[in-house]
């Protein structure tokens, strides 16, 4: 197709990384513009967005006032300039397959980036629960150190109540045979048998003479 062509150069101070190839890609489209193409070049210091269409006069017309009136919200712009051009331009259609795969390859890194956070967040987690785990095995041994000390603190006191009973009998016991010294029964009991003693002895001693 042989239609009216249009070159324009849009410069400014923030016309890249501002979606302003794309921008102009959706203009073309919606005009129906078939051959349409955008590159971002600079121009001492300045940023640069140089672009070309073909289509119907009708079309090119207005894609002219649309870039001379329109852009992306973020963009600076400080000066646009529209030429006439002769030179070979690629269909809309390939150009557009083109910005999806530079805004792919702009993507990829950024992917990229955001997995490498992911694995250093997994590996945080990681240790983390490492640590976790360490904290949970600590805690258990502390329980079982102190359900030990309990089962000995039980022991203990059992042995203690067992001395207990075994001094409070022995004191019993003492104080028994105290009670009993101090009573002189001991003594009595001892005087008693000796004379029993000694009254067997007589009945012996007469017994015999009898016998003589």
């Amino acid at each position: 197709m042989d239609g009216m062509k249009l070159k324009a150069r849009i410069k400014g101070e923030k016309v890249h990384d501002v979606g302003y190839r794309v921008f102009l890609l959706d203009l073309a489209l919606e005009l129906g513009i078939e051959r349409f193409a955008a590159y971002n070049r600079t121009d001492g210091g300045s940023e640069v967005v140089s672009v070309m269409a073909e289509g119907e006069d009708d079309q090119i017309a207005t894609f002219r006032e649309l870039i001379a009136r329109e852009r992306p919200g973020d963009a600076e712009v400080s000066d646009v300039t529209i030429e006439e051009y002769d030179g070979r331009i690629a269909s809309t259609t390939d150009f557009m397959h083109i910005i999806q795969v530079q805004q792919l390859n702009k993507g990829i890194p950024a992917i990229l980036r955001i997995q490498t956070t992911q694995e250093k967040m997994l590996e945080k987690q990681c240790m983390m629960l490492d640590k976790q785990d360490q904290m949970l095995d600590k805690q258990d041994t502390s329980i079982s150190i102190l359900k030990n000390i309990k089962e000995d603190t039980s022991e203990m006191v059992a042995i203690k109540e067992e001395v207990s009973t075994a001094r409070y009998e022995a004191r019993r016991e003492r104080e028994e045979i105290i009670s009993i010294l101090k009573s002189g029964s001991l003594e009595e009991k001892y005087e008693e048998l000796s004379r029993e003693i000694a009254e067997i002895k007589a009945s012996i001693e007469d017994l015999r003479a009898r016998g003589a």
